[in-house]
């Protein structure tokens, strides 16, 4: 008896999870539970990796969500978290992402091409074209890419004693996506 509760709530949790992803097509939004932005940066000691908390977007697919059209999104730089208080307060002030005056970073699409998308990405008021490697499997996406920091106006660096520089200038940015239908569409 018990075995078989278990295997039909296993087959229908199974059923639920493909056929929201093979049935349903067009524009998503962003699942921010079981998504993430990562950053990961060099500095003097390996790397700094951190995330976002809070952001959102959409996702528009083909109709056979074999193909992604637009990706669209929006992250709370306030919501930046390193694991590490002190520096993610540091982070958030003028030397970096300046929070105060601009407490969030968007990425536009423009063309996606192959499995490459391409778009705007603006931190700290500054906009520049991004190119992102993605990977779409149903309603999950996975994206990634480097930008120079320095191209939005993150500039700020330390020289160590050992003629070391504190930080790199490159960050590696990978953003892993699930995508579900809103909710006036399920209705």
């Amino acid at each position: 008896m018990i075995r078989t509760v278990i295997n039909s709530s296993a087959m229908a949790a199974v059923y639920i999870l493909f056929s929201s992803s093979i049935i349903l097509a067009g524009t998503f939004t962003i699942e921010p539970g079981n998504s993430s932005v990562i950053f990961k940066i060099k500095n003097n000691n390996g790397y700094t990796i951190g995330f976002f908390e809070s952001f959102s977007g959409v996702l528009k697919l083909s109709e056979d969500n074999a193909k992604v059209l637009e990706a669209d999104g929006k992250f709370d730089v306030r919501s930046i978290n390193t694991h590490n208080v002190i520096r993610d307060a540091a982070l958030r002030s003028d030397l970096f992402f300046d929070t105060e005056k601009f407490p969030e970073a968007s990425f536009t699409s423009t063309k996606v091409e192959g499995d490459t998308l391409t778009g705007n990405l603006t931190i700290k008021g500054k906009t520049n074209p991004v190119a992102l490697t993605m990977v779409l499997n149903g309603t999950l996406l996975t994206l990634r890419g480097k930008i120079n920091r320095n191209d939005f106006g993150i500039s700020f660096n330390e020289k160590l004693p050992q003629g070391k520089m504190l930080l790199g200038d490159e960050v590696q940015i990978t953003a892993e996506i699930e995508a579900v239908v809103p909710a006036a569409a399920n209705q």
